[in-house]
């Protein structure tokens, strides 16, 4: 797997479970792992916050021909969170995603 530093990567995690900062690197690291596979490039990652239900929101666009392939994550729920959380969203970077999430905080 290459590593190319102009490549971006989005992480969006659900601010509504109040995970720990190792969970959300956990949460955030099963979400790179999917995305290194279909990309075959490690790049940077910029972590985002959102609530669940804005989470859901950007699951619901996967069908916009300007919204790259997304990948989540949910929990087993065997430590910090219930079974099936929603924990984290991440796609590649695009100037659509780029003007889409300007609005997010960083973790």
């Amino acid at each position: 797997m290459e590593i190319n530093l102009d490549v971006k990567y989005y992480y969006i995690i659900n601010s509504d479970l109040n995970m720990s900062k190792g969970k959300i690197a956990a949460q955030v690291s099963h979400v790179a792992m999917q995305l290194g596979k279909v990309y075959g490039v490690i790049g940077r990652a910029i972590v985002l916050k959102a609530s669940e239900t804005e989470l859901w929101r950007y699951l619901s666009l996967t069908a916009d021909p300007r919204i790259p392939p997304m990948y989540y994550i949910k929990d087993a729920g065997l430590t910090e969170v219930p079974p099936d959380s929603l924990t984290c969203i991440g796609f590649k970077e695009t100037e659509y995603i780029k003007e889409r999430t300007k609005s997010l905080k960083l973790v």
